[in-house]
Parts: C-alpha cells; sequence; structure tokens
C-alpha cells in the first residue's frame, strides 16, 4: 500500500494498538485510537472504489471523507458504494463510533474508557480491518 494513505495509516497504528496490548499496558486513549483505526480503515475503501457518478455524488464522498463518524462511513459504504457488511463487522464499529470524541477531552459526553471499552475498540479494529483487506482483494480482483 501507498505510504501516504488511509490503509497506512492505520496500519501504523493497528501495529502499534497490537504492541501495547502485547505488554499488557491499559490506557483510556486505546479507545480512542481504537475508533481512529476503524475510521481510517473504512475511509481509505471510500477514497479508492467510491466512483461517484456526478457533481453531488463527489461533494457526498468528500463529505464524508472528512466525517469521524463511524455510522456515518458504513451507511455510505452500504448505500451508494453497495458494499456487504456482515451484521458484527458492522455493529462492532458502531458500539465505538464516540469513543474519539468522548474519550480525548472533558464535556457534557465525556467518559474515562473502562477494559471493556477498550476490548469493544479492539475487537472493532479486527473486524474492520478484516472487512477491509476482504474489499481490497475483491476490488483488485474484479
Amino acid at each position: 500500500m501507498e505510504e501516504n494513505s488511509y490503509f497506512a495509516f492505520a496500519e501504523r497504528d493497528y501495529r502499534f494498538f497490537l504492541r501495547v496490548r502485547e505488554t499488557g499496558t491499559e490506557g483510556g486513549t486505546l479507545a480512542a485510537l481504537g475508533q481512529n483505526i476503524c475510521e481510517r480503515y473504512l475511509k481509505h475503501i471510500v477514497e479508492l472504489y467510491a466512483k461517484p457518478e456526478d457533481e453531488l455524488g463527489t461533494l457526498e464522498k468528500e463529505s464524508v471523507l472528512h466525517t469521524h463518524s463511524l455510522h456515518r462511513l458504513i451507511r455510505y459504504l452500504k448505500e451508494k458504494m453497495g458494499l456487504k457488511i456482515p451484521e458484527h463487522t458492522e455493529e462492532c464499529p458502531k458500539k465505538i463510533d464516540v469513543f474519539f470524541t468522548a474519550t480525548m477531552e472533558p464535556g457534557d459526553n465525556s467518559f474515562f474508557p473502562s477494559e471493556e471499552d477498550i476490548e469493544d475498540a479492539w475487537e472493532a479494529v479486527l473486524q474492520t480491518k478484516g472487512f477491509v483487506e476482504d474489499v481490497i482483494w475483491t476490488m483488485e480482483c474484479i
């Protein structure tokens, strides 16, 4: 993969998350990192494989590439790109959708992620990574 791509950034952070897990280190930022990794993996699919047919479609693609919402990215993949996402794979990222904003700074909706939240983030990363790699393989074969 190209070094300056969403996928390359996601992969670097994935390897970091994996190394941190292997050392047994815990930290709230891992929840936010998990959401960010999922976001980058999904944006890679949009950036490379979404082929809008008109100006409105192009604007929508550009807009979704600026979002931090995993819900919105997944909806775009399903509705605009026609991708089939396995139910468990779809639910994992949606479960952690607020982690990036809610765990990084204080606010009305902020919280300190639990070990379970971090495990949810890790599961979402694994599910999203697997899905994205399958999509890449399929798209490259077409």
